[in-house]
């Protein structure tokens, strides 16, 4: 194979942007058990650059809304008769971190699809204000949550540990 031919067919991955939706949990003083009962929508944009076949990295933002509520707790009496509720919503950042199970190599046919796991770093911030602001539904209206201790306000930067994993399909024909 000349040289030329080699240079021709060969693939360069500079990055790719994608979209994200899924779920997300609020695990915390309210859903002390962990049960996964009440997921709330999720979205992002993300941007991920190939480091081989294997190994990836992407930054990404995403909103999400977080929100539980002690009625939820059925067998605990105290959350009962607390009746405490929170709904948030959250956009964060995050740098991850990505492993391909399988070989990925956009423009190969053979190689266009594996599934993948990735951790990383995010930081959550504040969609208004300067603290985030739970609120809960009183009435029918959101009210915001005055800041009591049992109602734990973030600060502006707080940090979490993601992890996700999931397929990676390309979705527009190279």
């Amino acid at each position: 194979m000349t040289r030329a031919v080699a240079q021709y067919e060969s693939t360069v991955m500079e990055g790719e942007f994608g979209i994200s939706a899924g779920a997300a949990h609020y695990f915390g003083d309210l859903n002390t058990k962990a049960a996964i009962n009440r997921p709330k929508p999720a979205i992002g944009l993300f941007f991920r650059k190939q480091f081989g076949n294997y190994i990836g990295m992407r930054i990404s933002g995403h909103y999400l809304q977080l929100g539980y509520s002690d009625i939820y707790n059925t067998n605990n009496e105290f959350q009962k008769r607390r009746n405490l509720s929170f709904n948030t919503n959250v956009f964060e950042i995050a740098l991850q971190g990505d492993f391909n199970f399988f070989k990925f190599v956009p423009g190969d046919p053979y190689h266009r699809f594996t599934p993948y796991v990735t951790l990383g770093v995010m930081i959550p911030m504040p969609i208004t204000g300067v603290r985030r602001s739970p609120f809960a539904v009183w009435e029918r209206k959101d009210r915001v949550m005055p800041p009591i201790p049992t109602v734990s306000l973030m600060e502006v930067w707080a940090f979490a540990f993601p992890s996700e994993s999931g397929r990676s399909i390309p979705l527009i024909p190279e």
